[in-house]
């Protein structure tokens, strides 16, 4: 996530497995906080690892009110639904609304089994839970930054009965929502239900990073997700890195003066001229979206490269970051301090 240039947040992709489970997420945000520069987005099961992963971030900025000016980080709460607020999430909620820092407040349903099956009645339900959030956190602190969901605000499929990531009836409608209120989205996209990269896979990654671009969600999340969240993909992290250059070339919009228009070149160069070394195609050729990934050459130089498949490619680049991407590291002490919140919260959990 670090390394590739479209995606602008890191994320907990994969849970890790050799800690105790109670406190993984204080070992993932040690494990983001000193490999990456991007701004993270953090998930706790528990109220104790919110205040940890916070202390991390004000060991990071050199204090308290040093990450209250520049917050590069938010937590991620997951709330029971729209109409059921659990206890942990409302601690988050005031907490962080307490010390004015940004969160991310997602009360999700499943139409058909929490609330009505129709879109409307599934939206109105989880408006009720997003209401209540928003309207806690300003009465805690007036002015309190928060995001509200841009998913899950339709039916759930009730032929399976498994949370899936792609549905066609809910793209777009949490957003919506959202942006009529004049707040943050926190969105979802470029993730898939397939349990391999084929097909399905491709085709539901680019849905829904279109209508999370479409519709206008400010922060996209579970890029690389796979089967409704139980597997995450390396190599769709790269493939979707490359379409989401792909869709926001294609929506940028068109950039029309004298200079763009060209209009002295085209009568200088009249009906047959050419083009290719001109000043104005020298200046300007670098500007479109060309693919490192998309295969556009012809059939002969795709053989000459091997046939390699567009997974191929990403396995490739994903090989490559890992053995060569470097980052910054924090100071020493920093990462001493950080260290010692986790083993802090790693003696509580032993005390237990």
């Amino acid at each position: 996530m670090d390394a590739l240039p479209e995606i602008d947040f890191v994320m907990s992709l994969i849970l890790p497995r050799d800690v105790h489970q109670s406190i993984y997420d204080r070992y993932q945000m040690e494990a983001m906080l000193n490999n990456t520069t991007k701004p993270i987005v953090f998930v706790s099961p528990d109220f104790q690892g919110c205040k940890a992963a916070v202390e991390m971030c004000e060991a990071v900025a050199g204090g308290v009110e040093e990450f209250k000016k520049h917050p590069f980080a938010t937590c991620y709460i997951n709330v029971t639904s729209g109409m059921i607020i659990n206890e942990e999430a409302l601690q988050k909620l005031i907490y962080l609304a307490n010390k004015g820092l940004p969160q991310l407040w997602i009360p999700l349903n499943a139409g058909g089994v929490n609330s009505p099956a129709t879109t409307a009645g599934c939206m109105a339900s989880m408006n009720a839970g997003i209401m209540l959030g928003v309207v806690l956190s300003q009465l805690v602190k007036e002015g309190a930054p928060i995001a509200v969901p841009g998913w899950n605000g339709g039916p759930y499929n009730l032929q399976t009965m498994v949370g899936n990531y792609v549905l066609a009836d809910e793209q777009g409608v949490a957003t919506s929502m959202g942006r009529y209120y004049n707040l943050p989205v926190f969105g979802l996209g470029g993730s898939t239900d397939s349990k391999v990269l084929d097909q399905q896979c491709g085709i539901e990654m680019t849905i829904s990073l279109t209508t999370a671009l479409l519709h206008g969600a400010n922060i996209v999340h579970d890029v690389g997700f796979m089967d409704a969240g139980l597997q995450g993909s390396l190599q769709l992290l790269v493939m979707a890195n490359e379409t989401i250059g792909f869709l926001r070339a294609a929506t940028k919009g068109v950039k029309v003066d004298d200079e763009t228009l060209a209009l002295d070149v085209i009568e200088e160069q009249g009906p047959t001229g050419s083009y290719l070394s001109h000043p104005h195609t020298l200046k300007h050729y670098k500007e479109p979206f060309y693919s490192k990934l998309f295969d556009k050459g012809s059939y002969s130089m795709w053989e000459k490269k091997g046939k390699l498949t567009m997974e191929q490619k990403a396995a490739k680049v994903v090989d490559d970051i890992i053995e060569n991407h470097i980052v910054d590291s924090l100071p020493d002490d920093v990462q001493t301090k950080i260290k010692t919140i986790v083993k802090q919260e790693q003696d509580w959990i032993d005390s237990k």
